[in-house]
């Protein structure tokens, strides 16, 4: 008798922990978390040094390295987001005529999923965009840039399917790029440039129902300022189709909601590194976000040593500008 309450006891047990580990299976299949970074207007800053004041910094992208490796440890899936102008400051644009550029050489080292083009990726040749576009590892989206033929430059967003979910990112930049390069019209190919405002409206319908989470990647600050309306006054109007706004040009510290849309904007020259993570329930009606989870903030690069990897990699564009 005892021998049979032993046996019972067992396979009770052991049926317990079946019933645990199918639990924990179905639940995992059943929710998913999608971690986003992002970066703005870096402006050259590759290395932790501004050679136009001759001094080192505690921030630059080699700090940017650090907190983006620690963060892909904890998410390998991550996507790692620029909200554009990256090729234009500390002196970088003195070495935009390499094979590749330096800046997007380090885009791609650091493996950057999306590149939202800035106005001052306009201040050169345009060849020299074109190039920088195609050398580009990861999705250039932008899609309020017309060419003279009226068709989108580049792609306006840009799916991702990351653990069963569909992440969208769309793209937009400011729309004065003909006013501040009017003295080199060349710079921009004479194309033309709509209001953020009036293009996220476009997109939006062009995205339908094809999306889990929408993401919009602005370059363009919160206020809003040279007859443009900010990404403030974006929010507003389409919070309840957007989930996150990640915004750039300002050079501000951001990280607030507006009408429910998370927004987010890390300063400049890598000082920040914004980070998003939804996390999301999948029921019959497909994936949900789960608002009380989702968890957003601006990352403190000074508190991140350089990237030892990184920093060898990259020495050689510290010795080129030490030079010059």
């Amino acid at each position: 008798m005892k021998r049979k309450i032993k046996v019972i006891k067992v396979v009770l047990a052991t049926a317990a922990v079946i019933f645990c580990l199918t639990l924990i299976i179905v639940l995992r299949a059943n929710t998913a978390t999608i971690t986003i970074l992002q970066t703005s207007d870096i402006h050259g800053m590759l290395y932790p040094y501004n050679y136009e004041k001759n001094t080192s910094t505690v921030y630059s992208m080699a700090q940017v390295a650090s907190v983006v490796k620690q963060q892909r440890i904890r998410d390998p899936k991550l996507l790692l987001i620029d909200t554009g102008d990256t090729s234009r400051g500390n002196c970088v644009e003195e070495l935009r005529n390499f094979l590749v550029h330096p800046v997007t050489q380090a885009m791609n080292y650091l493996e950057y999923n999306v590149w939202t083009i800035g106005n001052h990726e306009f201040n050169f040749e345009f060849s020299c965009l074109e190039k920088q576009i195609a050398d580009f590892g990861g999705t250039v989206v932008t899609g309020n840039v017309y060419t003279k033929e009226g068709e989108r430059f580049l792609s306006a967003y840009k799916i991702f399917k990351i653990r069963g979910v569909k992440v969208v990112v769309f793209g937009l930049t400011a729309s004065r790029v003909p006013v501040w390069e009017r003295n080199t019209p060349e710079h921009y190919d004479e194309m033309s440039f709509t209001e953020p405002i009036d293009e996220v409206g476009k997109i939006l319908e062009e995205i339908g129902d094809s999306a889990d989470i929408i993401i919009g990647n602005i370059h363009y600050g919160l206020q809003s300022k040279y007859g443009s309306v900010g990404v403030g006054q974006i929010a507003e109007k389409y919070g309840d189709k957007i989930d996150a706004l990640l915004i750039g040009h300002d050079h501000d510290s951001v990280c607030r909601k507006i009408n429910g849309v998370i927004v987010l904007e890390p300063a400049c020259f890598g000082k920040f590194v914004s980070r998003l993570q939804f996390t999301l329930s999948k029921s019959a009606d497909g994936w949900q976000i789960n608002k009380a989870l989702t968890q957003y903030e601006l990352i403190n690069t000074a508190y991140y040593s350089p990237d030892r990897q990184y920093i060898k990699e990259f020495s050689w564009i510290h010795d080129k500008l030490m030079q010059n």
